[in-house]
């Protein structure tokens, strides 16, 4: 009889003990389940006594007009009551103490803590850069939790995408995020690039976001090192990239910008000259001319107009008739260079497209010259 009734009591004993187990590891499993909960800025609805505080402090927040600044990081229960930390975005004292009135006048509440957070904009950015989206968004700060956003277009599958990557960040208000739009990076690149007396030899190819592709039609170190520089101080350029295009090689140029880039470069500092009062070439000007020919050769897909143009001292069909003439002449040495002659338009435009003024014998001699772009596709076989 004694033995059944020790029996009953050491089963009493170990039943009493799992039930404090499993409560002990309920209420574990509860904690961990709430925390995650809390992670958002969305506060819970069920009316356990974690969820009432998160909640009430969140209200406390809303009604203090500081949920743009702060937000509720955690909540959970010690001997006294339950113990709130609050994020704070910025390390303002003022709002601090506000917060901590504000919150401990809820019941239940027994310690608020404000951490003060200011990497949102490091953290923001780095989110960007680990989902590949910061060639087309620049994080430029954040005021309070709110980030301030700046992207390379408008459109609806930019926008989505990196409202995804910040919603990731903890504590930012993506959702409120103040949206601008950088102009047009490519274009501003090329306003840079002219401006520094670069225009000749450098070509902005396409722009992938906020990412440049420059093609560079010389071997110069430091002309490469002042394009890259130019280029990259341009606001929201994230990075440039240079290619060259040898003036020496004889590999083939498949793009219209990149040959209109090397026929540019190739005459960079030379002028084609001709007789006083005439169309023909002065002999000076050939060694010119081949090398112009030999790049025309490297663009075989393309038609390559030849451009002559006069200053206006000569007026109406004369200077017309002379710009022609030496367009012609132009076209008739290339031709004797081996380039076929469907490949070349002659184009006279007279004085309509002058380089500068027509006052000075400086600004005459510049206008009168020859200019090589092309036109279109379909030089090749």
């Amino acid at each position: 009889m004694r033995v059944s009734i020790s029996l009953i009591y050491l089963m009493f004993i170990l039943l009493l003990g799992l039930v404090c187990a499993w409560a002990v590891y309920a209420s574990g499993l509860s904690r961990a389940h709430e925390a995650r909960r809390l992670d958002g800025d969305t506060y819970p609805t069920s009316i356990a006594v974690l969820d009432r505080l998160h909640r009430d402090a969140f209200l406390a927040l809303r009604k203090g007009g500081l949920q743009q600044d702060a937000w509720v990081e955690k909540v959970d229960w010690q001997m006294m009551g339950g113990r709130v930390t609050i994020a704070l975005a910025s390390p303002d004292k003022a709002k601090a103490a506000t917060i901590v009135k504000l919150v401990s006048a809820h019941p239940g509440v027994d310690e608020v803590t404000v951490r003060v957070v200011s990497d949102l904009k490091v953290r923001a950015t780095a989110r960007l850069k680990a989902d590949g989206l910061d060639k087309y968004a620049l994080v430029e700060g954040v005021r309070g939790r709110v980030p301030l956003v700046k992207l390379t277009d408008e459109t609806p599958k930019t926008s989505a995408a990196v409202a995804r990557s910040l919603g990731q960040v903890r504590g930012l208000l993506w959702r409120n995020a103040a949206r601008t739009y950088f102009g047009n990076l490519r274009q501003m690149a090329v306003n840079a690039l002219r401006s520094a007396g670069l225009g000749r030899l450098v070509r902005v190819g396409r722009a992938d976001g906020r990412i440049l592709h420059l093609q560079l039609a010389s071997a110069d170190s430091a002309t490469a090192k002042k394009a890259l520089k130019t280029a990259g101080a341009v606001p929201g350029v994230l990075r440039v990239q240079l290619s060259k295009i040898s003036l020496d090689s004889e590999e083939a140029v498949t793009e219209a910008g990149a040959c209109d880039l090397l026929l540019r470069a190739v005459k960079d500092g030379g002028r084609i000259r001709f007789l006083p009062r005439g169309s023909q070439i002065d002999k000076a000007s050939h060694p010119l001319l081949d090398r112009i020919a030999k790049a025309i050769s490297r663009c075989k897909k393309f038609i390559v107009e030849v451009g002559g143009h006069m200053d206006k001292s000569r007026r109406g069909t004369r200077a017309v008739r002379d710009s022609g003439n030496r367009a012609n002449a132009v076209v008739d040495y290339l031709v004797t260079k081996g380039i076929e002659r469907r490949r070349l338009r002659a184009q006279a435009y007279g004085g309509r497209q002058p380089l500068a003024s027509n006052a000075t014998d400086a600004g005459r001699k510049r206008n009168r010259r020859i200019e090589f772009k092309t036109i279109a596709a379909g030089g090749g076989r």
